[in-house]
């Protein structure tokens, strides 16, 4: 098992070398960002708003879908990042240069990312054509968590992995109560 587990180590900072690694540019460096802070939460009591007047019948049940969901992904991610405590890559690795100010000291498993992802499944399950645009801007918001510096992959895989699993926890749940 500890063979395993240090070949994903390695794999892991081999990507982030890959994708962290490049030449900055202040134009590059503020899409990112800006990408980066599209996911900082402003913009999923829109989501939520938009999807209550958009389809009156279900208003009950996408409201229960997102509050139960957010709050699973909330307090697994709180509890998942105070137990793993795994350092942020400008931390544990030198010359790494975070290029945003990150919300806490842990970098395992990515909020932002997974805050994305379960806001573009549930967004996606009541507006069919928005899923593949959200799963890009996800995605999007992943990698730049990672070129930005302040996160490994495996940070946002596992933090994509539990958005999801939210957004369907939250779906089951609000089917079954109402």
């Amino acid at each position: 098992m500890a063979a395993f587990t240090g070949l994903l180590l390695k794999w892991d900072l081999f990507l982030f070398g890959c994708i962290n690694a490049r030449t900055r540019r202040a134009s590059r460096d503020r899409l990112w960002r800006s990408i980066s802070r599209s996911a900082d939460g402003q913009v999923y009591p829109a989501v939520v708003l938009v999807l209550v007047l958009t389809q009156a019948q279900s208003w009950r049940r996408i409201l229960l879908a997102f509050v139960v969901s957010f709050a699973l992904e909330l307090s697994i991610y709180k509890t998942v990042k105070q137990w793993v405590k795994r350092a942020r890559p400008s931390c544990a690795l030198a010359g790494i240069e975070q290029l945003v100010v990150p919300q806490d000291l842990f970098s395992f498993p990515s909020g932002h990312t997974a805050a994305a992802f379960q806001a573009a499944l549930l967004l996606g399950h009541w507006c069919a054509p928005m899923i593949i645009p959200m799963y890009m801007w996800s995605s999007l918001v992943g990698f730049s968590r990672v070129y930005l510096g302040v996160h490994y992959p495996a940070d946002v895989i596992a933090g994509a992995s539990l958005g999801i699993i939210a957004a369907k926890a939250g779906l089951l749940i609000s089917s079954v109560m109402l």
